[in-house]
């Protein structure tokens, strides 16, 4: 797996033996906290989250568990995702910006400790993207975060919602970068255990550009995606609310 930061070499020449790097190399599918704040999002404020989330008022009653990053988050507060799925006293355990590293950290820090929900639904890995992981590395943090929920939620079925396109045309760089790793997302599916879904081509016009409507910064899902995207997953997601454990 390619480190996003490599040792500096900067003062070894070609006959010098190689100096290990100081931190060890930076991998998708290894927990770690962020290293520096975001838009909106400071590290003190995503640690507040977290302890949030581990103390969320009546955690333990959730049926239905939302995880994951930005996209996850916002489809969570969107009126359709409340509308459809209210009743099933929803848990967001979502954080704008997370990469899979934050969330497997989030994981190992007890976010799913005592929960025991009907279903969980997993949205993650575009921001590792964007952070410089390439499809295969982010891909096996996917998998990590995974097995992960799997250990945590051994009778709980994933719904593992694959990265939706981003990019205005369909040549923007990124939007090979999602369609790469989302090929690799469909090895994680396991019978009864793991479902992934793939609705992303329901945002791409016949051109291959993305609709504004439904995603007017081709990144995030407006009020008219969430809709949809509510409306695409809603009959599956409740078929494997009802076959889990009461």
């Amino acid at each position: 797996m390619a480190p996003l930061e490599p040792a500096d070499t900067s003062q070894v020449t070609s006959s010098s033996p190689a100096v290990p790097s100081a931190q060890p190399a930076l991998r998708a599918d290894i927990a770690r906290v962020p290293d520096s704040d975001r838009p909106g999002l400071s590290i003190a404020d995503w640690h507040a989250r977290v302890d949030a989330q581990l103390n969320a008022p009546q955690r333990n009653q959730a049926r239905l568990v939302m995880l994951g990053d930005s996209m996850a988050n916002a489809w969570f507060e969107s009126r359709s995702f409340q509308k459809q799925w209210r009743k099933q006293q929803p848990l967001n355990l979502a954080v704008s910006g997370d990469q899979t590293p934050h969330l497997l950290w989030r994981i190992e820090r007890g976010i799913l400790d005592g929960l025991a929900p009907r279903l969980v639904l997993l949205s993650i890995g575009a921001d590792s993207l964007d952070a410089g992981f390439q499809p295969e590395d982010t891909a096996q943090g996917i998998r990590a975060v995974l097995e992960q929920v799997r250990a945590k939620l051994p009778q709980t079925p994933v719904l593992l919602l694959a990265l939706l396109p981003a990019g205005q045309h369909r040549g923007d760089a990124r939007r090979g970068l999602i369609d790469a790793t989302n090929r690799q997302l469909s090895a994680l599916a396991e019978p009864d255990r793991v479902l992934v879904v793939d609705v992303g081509g329901m945002f791409i016009e016949a051109d291959g550009s993305l609709s504004t409507l439904a995603m007017a910064d081709f990144a995030h899902p407006t009020e008219i995606g969430h809709e949809a995207l509510t409306t695409s997953v809603s009959l599956v997601a409740q078929q494997l609310m009802q076959a889990a454990r009461p």
